[in-house]
């Protein structure tokens, strides 16, 4: 065995791993690797400072140390930068994530406020992270946030730049996938289409509050059920542990799997197809979420009316009134939404929302 290379066993990979020695005009780095086959297919455009000479390096976790992170605005986006989009509900660890990765806890989301209220990226390497806000956000409605997001991948797309990889976030402590949790997916699918899915993580967070047995158990139902067709189109699953090196064995497995960047819909859409916001599937799934709204108001005020007559405990007539007083407003909002956007609500619809609506709440 050559002198500057060193066998090892590393407690990840068997069999054994080698660790190479790069040669640097400064003092010698050893940089340690999960298995030769991952060195020899990872070949980033860029290298650490001061080692210019090697034409391939490890995977970003076995460099995290010597790596530097910083914001990048839009302009500073090229072809050549690997690009990887979260998304999810609000305060499913998107931020968090990325706090992680680069240390800085300057971003993260405090209670029940969103954190972040528009489109942001970091930058590690080559690696560009793209922080995207929830369909669920506090501060703004579900077309300002699509409106958002559609900016920004019409803007990329146009300049020839793809997303390598797509990480959709979903808490494991959800004991449901309904309400919020499964307007953002199913936004979410709508936004990417089907061809687009082998390039997407469906990445479950929050292990470090649930038992493990409980939470295989939801993760078998997302997987058996709610995500199933994505799986079947190629979309992956992976377990956050809320730790630096998860998050990194995460990033570095959308990096050896990112290799065939394909244009999500939306931004087929609207570039290709030149079609306005209103007149894509995303768009149009707004009208979608209002029937769900209007059909669940129609539930909370049956469950209120038979609540009456049984003469219920006051406790729970409060607490349907209050569902319904939540969406009545979730049905404003989405109405006025889709007359910003353009999308015709319908005279069922408008008859309905108009109507009196629960005078004795």
């Amino acid at each position: 065995m050559n002198q500057n290379t060193v066998e090892i066993r590393d407690r990840h990979v068997d069999p054994p791993i080698v660790t190479p020695i790069v040669t640097s005009p400064g003092p010698q780095k050893a940089f340690k690797f999960w298995n030769m086959e991952t060195f020899n297919r990872f070949s980033p455009r860029r290298v650490l400072k001061g080692d210019r000479n090697p034409s391939s390096l490890p995977p970003l976790k076995a460099r995290a140390a010597a790596l530097d992170s910083t914001p990048v605005d839009l302009d500073q986006l090229t072809t050549d930068d690997t690009i990887i989009a979260l998304m999810g509900p609000t305060g499913t660890g998107k931020s968090s994530f990325i706090n992680m990765l680069t240390e800085n806890d300057a971003i993260v989301g405090h209670d029940l406020e969103s954190c972040t209220a528009e489109v942001s990226m970091v930058r590690i390497d080559d690696v560009v992270l793209v922080d995207t806000p929830g369909f669920d956000d506090t501060n703004k409605t579900d077309r300002e946030i699509l409106s958002m997001i559609a900016d920004w991948l019409t803007h990329t797309y146009q300049r020839e730049i793809k997303l390598a990889g797509i990480l959709y976030f979903h808490r494991i402590t959800d004991n449901r996938v309904a309400g919020t949790p499964l307007k953002n997916l199913r936004m979410f699918e709508k936004l990417c289409g089907k061809h687009a899915l082998g390039n997407i993580i469906l990445t479950t967070t929050m292990w470090d509050k649930i038992d493990e047995t409980t939470g295989q158990e939801r993760e078998r139902e997302l997987r058996g059920l709610y995500w199933k067709s994505m799986i079947r189109l190629g979309s992956t699953t992976v377990r956050y542990r809320n730790t630096k090196d998860s998050a990194w064995e995460i990033l570095d497995k959308v990096l050896q799997s990112g290799h065939n960047r394909h244009a999500i819909l939306l931004q087929k859409e609207m570039v290709e197809m030149e079609r306005q916001l209103n007149e894509t599937e995303a768009g149009r799934t707004l009208y979608t979420a209002l029937e769900s709204l209007v059909k669940r108001r129609q539930e909370a005020f049956d469950e209120i009316r038979a609540a009456s007559r049984e003469q219920t405990d006051q406790e729970i007539l409060k607490r349907l009134r209050d569902e319904c007083d939540e969406l009545q407003r979730q049905l404003e909002i989405t109405i006025a939404d889709l007359q910003m956007m353009q999308i015709s609500v319908g005279k069922r619809f408008l008859r309905y929302f108009t109507s009196p609506f629960l005078s004795y709440l």
